[in-house]
């Protein structure tokens, strides 16, 4: 789940399937405040559909991105990076 503030930070909570535990990342993503963020797909279209004759495969998921728009008249992707 990920948050945008007028301060122009954006929040990023996630849960942990272990515990159930919630973490929160920040960061300033505008200086003049962040107007609307919009999570990318984390799969491929191709990858939400399975059959049998694919279930042996093993799928690496793309990397999680988030782009965001501000104040600043800027667009920004960004690559969520679970640590980093």
């Amino acid at each position: 789940m990920a948050a945008g503030t007028a301060e122009g930070r954006i929040h990023i909570f996630t849960r942990s399937a272990k515990d159930g535990t919630w973490s929160n990342y920040s960061y300033v993503a505008h200086s003049e405040g962040v107007n609307g963020i919009s999570w990318g797909p984390s799969t491929e279209p191709s990858m939400l559909a399975t059959s049998t004759s694919n279930s042996d495969k093993k799928f690496t998921l793309p990397p999680r991105r988030l782009a965001s728009g501000g104040n600043d008249k800027k667009v920004i992707v960004w690559e969520f990076r679970e640590g980093d």
